[in-house]
């Protein structure tokens, strides 16, 4: 994949808290914003216990860990708790609760589909669902990069390497198919509410082989993806109609307000009312738009 030239590292944000932890944030240059969305450094000076709901996304994150390891609860109750050291997470359908206990230290680099399929080199369904340790995902590689960023002095430095090994990585992947790009334009333009059926016309492939290229491609299938694109578009809307459910439905496209309900238990798990009293509402997430970094019309104003 063609990587133009153009800054390589972004301004710095600080956004912790003197004495408790370091949390940093850059974004990386215009020429690649549309893969790699953002990266962040994160580092307790005390120990702590910290637990977080992670609502469904549809960004892929990587961890790059020096220190504590972080245990993921999966939405599913059966299916038991895992230790994490550095790891890649493939997108989740679900709401997913993240625990760290100890000082937790790390950096985090928060890939769009088609990013992440540039960086993973592999098709981003054999993810679905999962949280697979680094190395597995992208070979020794993943290893010798956390330890040049635990050895590196400061944080500058670490955005720097984490930004070259990224670039290089990505340099070297194939673009991905036209067809598969339209359709998430199309579904990302609409904020989930295009009919599947009219993206596969739009695109020129059957409705099955758009749904089965478009899950190898990016993740999940264009549907779930809707739903999820719908949901975020939902949040939106809810602050502008001053927190209306019923409103906020309709403006959403859901066909009554206990849809609206149901789609935020799968994606929050809690309802409505209980997920933006909670701190997973306040969580900085990364926006995925378009290819060339605009956002969708749900998108921020």
């Amino acid at each position: 994949m063609k990587i133009a030239a153009g800054p390589v590292i972004g301004p710095i944000e600080d956004f912790g808290v003197p004495g408790a932890f370091e949390a940093l944030e850059m974004r990386p240059g215009a020429v690649i914003t549309h893969l790699a969305l953002r990266y962040q450094g994160y580092s307790e000076t005390v120990s702590s216990l910290s637990v977080d709901r992670m609502p469904a996304a549809l960004f892929f994150p990587v961890i790059v860990n020096f220190g504590s390891r972080f245990v993921i609860h999966p939405a599913d109750e059966d299916a038991a708790a895992r230790a994490h050291d550095s790891f890649a997470a493939g997108l989740i359908d679900r709401f997913t609760t993240v625990r760290f206990q100890e000082r937790a230290a790390c950096m985090q680099a928060d890939f769009s589909p088609f990013g992440a399929r540039a960086f993973f080199g592999r098709p981003l369904h054999e993810l679905t669902g999962q949280v697979a340790a680094l190395e597995d995902v992208i070979g020794p590689s993943a290893r010798e990069l956390e330890d040049r960023l635990r050895a590196a002095r400061d944080w500058p430095a670490r955005f720097r390497l984490l930004d070259g090994f990224v670039r290089d990585r990505l340099a070297r992947a194939e673009a991905p198919r036209g067809e598969v790009v339209h359709a998430w334009r199309l579904i990302c333009e609409s904020a989930g509410g295009v009919r599947i059926g009219d993206v596969a016309r739009e695109v020129g492939w059957s409705r099955r082989h758009l749904i089965q290229t478009f899950h190898e491609a990016v993740g999940h299938r264009p549907k779930t993806v809707a739903g999820i694109l719908r949901f975020q578009h939902a949040l939106r809307l809810a602050h502008r109609n001053g927190f209306d459910w019923a409103a906020t439905a309709y403006d959403a496209g859901y066909a009554d307000q206990a849809h609206l309900v149901r789609s935020f238990g799968r994606f929050a798990g809690l309802s409505p009312t209980a997920y933006v009293r909670s701190n997973s509402f306040n969580m900085r997430q990364p926006e995925v738009g378009m290819l060339d970094g605009t956002q969708s019309n749900g998108g921020p104003s």
